[in-house]
């Protein structure tokens, strides 16, 4: 060790100890400073964990599948012809959990009493759970199957419009995606729904996969594919390969960041 250098260290250890108070004051300050300033990034970190979280598990799920054109209009006609070739990229990345196809189109739901405007999804009831919280909704009626093409969830504000309890029938009207006929179907109310949303609980209403692809006639073919995804680092490779594989077979892959750049911007 040099002699500046001893020098140097003397010279603060006497700074330091010749004024201890001054000191002690100094050294409160900083662990203070320090410790206000963790306590505030973990609170945000927290925060904004908590509200992706909230976001995705809910309903939108961590990632979605779409044809191209399809998000900007919800343009019915707009649909994934052969999900086949998407499920199997998706089986093959260790980092997908989980994924449930979907049917989305604009109709309307029309009782004996009144007419309410709706966004009907189709949905697979074994699949959808492992993605979202729809069925956490379900707070009288039981739950869809696979083949059941003759029950429907509806919210509790649009079976008030509509004057209908579990077990009445109601019908819905929408336009098919391949003829642009109008397609109509009956459905028993198996299921009232409650999400603390205005909007979901009085403009959706749900029925099975099955029974969607049916409406919107075009056999296996669906809207979206939503899926669930182990914890990923943004930029990290599984994203990249994804997006890679399913952009080769003419399809969107959005993860949450892309389906809500505003969310993402803020954060």
């Amino acid at each position: 060790m040099s002699d500046t250098l001893r020098l140097t260290i003397r010279l603060a250890f006497r700074n330091i100890f010749r004024n201890k108070r001054r000191t002690g004051l100094m050294v409160l300050l900083v662990a203070s400073g320090l410790t206000a300033m963790m306590f505030t990034d973990g609170l945000m970190l927290g925060m904004s964990d908590l509200m992706v979280k909230k976001i995705t598990g809910t309903w939108m799920g961590d990632a979605q599948i779409h044809q191209p054109g399809f998000r900007e209009g919800m343009d019915t006609t707009i649909y994934i012809k052969d999900p086949a070739a998407a499920e199997a990229i998706l089986a093959k990345d260790p980092k997908v959990l989980a994924w449930s196809k979907r049917t989305i189109a604009g109709g309307m739901v029309a009782s004996s009493n009144n007419v309410a405007p709706s966004a009907i999804f189709g949905i697979d009831p074994i699949n959808e759970p492992k993605v979202s919280r729809l069925t956490e909704a379900l707070v009288e009626g039981t739950f869809l199957t696979s083949g059941d093409r003759n029950g429907i969830w509806i919210g509790d504000k649009m079976a008030e419009l509509l004057e209908v309890r579990l077990g009445d029938r109601i019908g819905t009207t929408m336009t098919e995606a391949e003829t642009g006929e109008l397609s109509q179907m009956l459905f028993r109310v198996s299921g009232i729904l409650n999400f603390n949303d205005r909007i979901m609980d009085k403009e959706t209403a749900f029925v099975s996969l099955a029974a969607g692809q049916a409406m919107a006639g075009f056999g296996s073919g669906v809207h979206e594919i939503v899926i669930s995804l182990a914890p990923v680092a943004a930029g990290e490779p599984t994203l990249e390969n994804l997006q890679s594989a399913f952009a080769a077979e003419g399809l969107e892959f959005l993860d949450w960041q892309g389906l809500m750049p505003e969310l993402s911007g803020i954060l």
